[in-house]
């Protein structure tokens, strides 16, 4: 019922340490506020900056809330580590302010999850021109297409940034 903005106007802090990010609890639930938050701060601390030199993504929407979260975010990695592609950033999950500012250095975003880290990886996508993969590997032929498409897209960047490809 308070007037967060005003709250936070005069509360001694600095404007540029606030986000105010104020929803209706009866409206929204809990992923969709926490998607919109992550993308607000996304929003707020990615910074343009040269992609790293070898092949890297972020993987984003892991947070420590998730069932099988940790076993998937160790199985990606070492797909990913196996293919010669490195992790830039895992986020929420673990991440800071630091870690949001590098997201634009990855070569690509991978967000498998609807209902967290979709929005930002369209975000990062529209303003940084970073592609996504917003599909789960599970399964196998899920799995065996989905690392079709993965290096499909870092061929693809590498062929622009005049690199090897993988294979």
């Amino acid at each position: 019922q308070e007037d967060l903005n005003q709250l936070a106007a005069h509360s001694g802090v600095p404007s540029e340490k606030l986000l105010v990010y104020a929803l209706n609890p009866f409206r929204v639930s809990e992923n969709e506020a926490a998607d919109g938050l992550f993308t607000e701060l996304v929003k707020r601390y990615a910074v343009a900056q040269e992609k790293t030199s070898r092949p890297s993504v972020n993987l984003l929407g892991f947070t420590s809330l998730g069932f099988h979260l940790r076993a998937n975010l160790t199985s990606l990695r070492r797909m990913l580590e196996t293919l010669g592609i490195s992790v830039n950033v895992v986020a929420p999950w673990g991440s800071g302010i630091d870690d949001l500012a590098k997201l634009p250095a990855a070569w690509l975003n991978i967000a498998p999850y609807r209902e967290i880290g979709a929005t930002a990886a369209g975000y990062l996508d529209e303003t940084f021109g970073m592609p996504a993969i917003y599909e789960a590997p599970i399964g196998v032929e899920p799995t065996t297409a989905w690392l079709r498409k993965l290096l499909e897209e870092i061929n693809r960047i590498a062929g622009q940034e005049g690199l090897p490809a993988l294979t």
